[in-house]
């Protein structure tokens, strides 16, 4: 039994016998090629119908503007991840336009200047790569967790670096360690990259300026294993409003994060924006940071309030950082559980010697001290989250079978 050839829709406002990227392609023995003698926009809303048709979409893109970049953008978010766009450029066109159709959703952008075999080569290297542009394939959707926080310098950070550090650490005897991401969704303030040691992000900027949807290979672009094989997304290195980001491109974001990895951490900003409704919706649970101080109760209790009138089925578990866990519950303590209607399900002791050690080396406090207060309380939390994440999942696939 042979294997169905592959398919490929080729968009040129001059294809034709002349064209020497259609006639390279139609040589290819193992694929059939269909052309449009059109460009992309001009195509409308029959250009998602034909994409979605074909494995490939190959475009010709020699005088790009707004319309293009609007049209690939609204044919990316459409079709199906794994099938590939490529676009073929004029070989002197500037790199801010390769970025811009990448940016869009164009996988790779090759020059008019290849060869005829050259072009079939990098045909056939997308062809044959089997969904890698999309998740590696897994039984079941990658977990969100959000660490959000009661006020600034409550720790919210040192939880979410640590915690992705524990869930990439902690796996089954003879399993595969889990893939984790750690995003710094706080895109002015946030210092993921100091606590770790790595190189800032440009990726949310990059969203944020040009208004386009993340895709999976801008998601492969960043998402190499780093410190302790944890992948790091950290804030921009430039400012950017916290409203130049939209909710629709956070969504698409962590859609493809949860596609990607098992866990993804996500470190929040002190801040409520448009988009924050996104994150929640797509959060499997929330860990919200905070002190029993009266302050910081009563403003996490406003937070949770907030969180809930955009996910009210959202499950959302206290931690309570700088204090161990009493034997008996204090008066105070007993106080602020009431406030916030559940239980402080977690506690991290006070550790500022590990803790400043960690920040100051970029590295996870399990690295400073593996038999530390902090770091053991670390791993607790890192294991009562895969157990709720473990028993949440077990409820949605019995509800679902049902």
């Amino acid at each position: 039994m042979t294997e169905a050839p592959s398919s490929i829709i080729y968009i040129a406002p001059n294809a034709g016998s002349s064209d020497s990227g259609l006639a390279a392609l139609r040589d290819m023995a193992e694929v059939n090629v269909v052309d449009r003698n059109t460009t992309l926009s001009a195509l409308n809303g029959s250009a998602v119908q034909l994409a979605s048709q074909h494995d490939m979409v190959v475009l010709r893109t020699d005088n790009v503007d707004e319309s293009d970049i609007a049209a690939i953008k609204a044919l990316r978010a459409e079709i199906p991840a794994h099938t590939a766009i490529l676009a073929l450029t004029q070989a002197d066109t500037p790199l801010a336009i390769a970025r811009f159709l990448t940016l869009a959703g164009v996988d790779d952008v090759l020059p008019d200047s290849l060869s005829g075999s050259e072009l079939q080569d990098q045909v056939r290297k997308w062809l044959q790569r089997p969904l890698l542009m999309t998740a590696p394939m897994r039984p079941e959707r990658g977990k969100i967790i959000s660490v959000s926080k009661s006020r600034g310098g409550i720790g919210g950070t040192t939880v979410a670096v640590n915690l992705a550090d524990q869930l990439r650490q902690s796996h089954a005897k003879g399993q595969p360690k889990p893939s984790v991401a750690l995003v710094d969704l706080d895109i002015q303030f946030g210092n993921i990259a100091s606590f770790l040691e790595v190189e800032t992000s440009e990726i949310l900027y990059d969203f944020a300026i040009s208004g386009h949807m993340p895709t999976p290979a801008i998601i492969q672009e960043w998402a190499k294993a780093g410190p302790g094989g944890l992948s790091v997304c950290a804030a921009p290195s430039r400012m950017v409003p916290f409203d130049a980001l939209n909710r629709d491109q956070i969504a698409r974001f962590l859609n493809l994060l949860a596609d990607q990895f098992d866990y993804v951490v996500l470190d929040l900003p002190h801040v409520v924006v448009d988009w924050l409704g996104a994150v929640l919706e797509a959060s499997d649970m929330m860990l919200m940071v905070s002190d029993t101080s009266v302050p910081s109760i009563r403003q996490a209790r406003r937070l949770i309030d907030t969180f809930a009138e955009e996910a009210m089925t959202l499950p959302i578990e206290m931690v309570v950082n700088f204090e161990k866990r009493p034997m008996v519950l204090r008066s105070h303590h007993k106080a602020a559980a009431k406030v916030l209607e559940r239980p402080l399900s977690h506690w991290l002791p006070s550790d500022p010697k590990t803790a400043r050690e960690a920040i100051d080396r970029g590295v996870p406090v399990s690295q400073v001290a593996g038999r530390a207060g902090l770091t053991k309380g670390i791993q607790r939390l890192a294991k009562d989250v895969r157990a709720t994440l473990s028993t949440t999942q077990k409820q949605t696939t019995a509800r679902q079978s049902a």
